[in-house]
């Protein structure tokens, strides 16, 4: 199973650009998504989840692409 994730996070990563690993980065950080153009790349892509309950909404990345580390 560790293999599997780890093949399809680094297959994730390949179609992520430079401006994508930042607002990931940003993403990481706060737990928010600024901007629908972010929303639409990072939710429609999923390199990026949202959650919600009674409290309102978050965001966090993907775990798989979390679990690479390359987000530091």
């Amino acid at each position: 199973l560790e293999r599997v994730i780890r093949d399809k996070g680094n297959q994730m990563k390949l179609g992520v650009d430079d401006q994508e690993w930042e607002l990931l980065r940003q993403v990481q950080e706060s737990q928010e998504v600024k901007g629908d153009r972010e929303y639409q790349i990072l939710v429609g892509t999923r390199l990026v989840y949202e959650y919600r309950d009674s409290q309102g909404s978050w965001f966090q990345v993907n775990p798989i692409l979390a679990e690479l580390g390359n987000l530091i």
